[in-house]
C-alpha cells in the first residue's frame, strides 16, 4: 500500500474516501514523535479513473 502523511492533521479528520466511488480510505494517527500526523493508506493500484481524488471530511 502507498501512504500519504499529513502533518498536524490527526485531530482534525473525521473520515476519508475516494470521490469517484465513495470507497473508504483507511487512515491512522502517528505515535511518538509523529503523534500529530495522519497517515492515509492508499491502494497500490491506481483506481480506474483519470484523476483519483481523495475527499477528506473534517471534524
Amino acid at each position: 500500500m502507498g501512504r500519504i502523511n499529513l502533518a498536524g492533521m490527526s485531530d482534525k479528520v473525521k473520515y476519508v474516501q475516494f470521490l469517484h466511488d465513495a470507497s473508504e480510505v483507511k487512515f491512522n494517527t502517528g505515535t511518538g514523535e509523529e503523534a500529530g500526523n495522519l497517515s492515509l493508506q492508499l491502494p497500490v493500484q491506481k483506481p480506474p479513473v483519470e484523476i483519483p481524488v481523495v475527499e477528506v471530511f473534517l471534524k
